[in-house]
């Protein structure tokens, strides 16, 4: 059956490269990796830039085929690109949650399309992920212990206590 891939997309380091290059690097590496996706994600895919080197891709995509278009986009992006006489090394990151095994609105795929593209960023070896339901339990469990801990600092149940430590 058909199912639809939602995929949460940046740019790894593109901050650097625009603090060392210059924002119209930056710019024109935007501009090439937008047309570089749109071609390869196809006719039916939207795909749009969400702000700074963030971008969204929605596509309809057969069962079989979910992870084809992430591949494919790092397949012709990441590496090195010259970019107005500079060379840069480019690696895309991305999340993908797909409907309707990964949510049932587009808030909920993309929550988790970019939940699982925030998950890659922690990792210098991963590119892409697909939505899996621990990340949501993990985020859920930090939320959870935040909120615990500042009601506990609120209600003075924390004590901090010093110990000096002697040779």
């Amino acid at each position: 059956g058909e199912k639809v891939l939602v995929l949460s997309i940046d740019i790894r380091r593109f901050k650097s490269i625009n603090d060392i290059h210059g924002q119209n690097v930056g710019d024109a590496l935007l501009a090439e990796a937008a047309d570089r996706m749109a071609d390869v994600a196809g006719p039916r895919a939207i795909l749009g830039r969400l702000a700074g080197d963030e971008f969204l891709l929605v596509s309809p995509v057969s069962a079989d085929m979910v992870m084809e278009i992430p591949q494919n986009i790092s397949h012709i992006m990441d590496g090195q690109h010259v970019i107005d006489g500079h060379r840069l090394n480019i690696q895309m990151i991305m999340g993908a949650a797909i409907w309707p095994d990964d949510g049932e609105t587009g808030e909920q795929l993309l929550k988790r399309a970019d939940m699982a593209r925030r998950d890659v960023k922690k990792s210098s070896l991963v590119t892409q992920q697909r939505f899996n339901s621990e990340m949501e339990n993990a985020a859920n469990r930090k939320r959870q212990i935040e909120q615990d801990l500042r009601k506990t600092i609120q209600n003075d149940g924390l004590n901090v206590a010093y110990q000096a430590i002697v040779d």
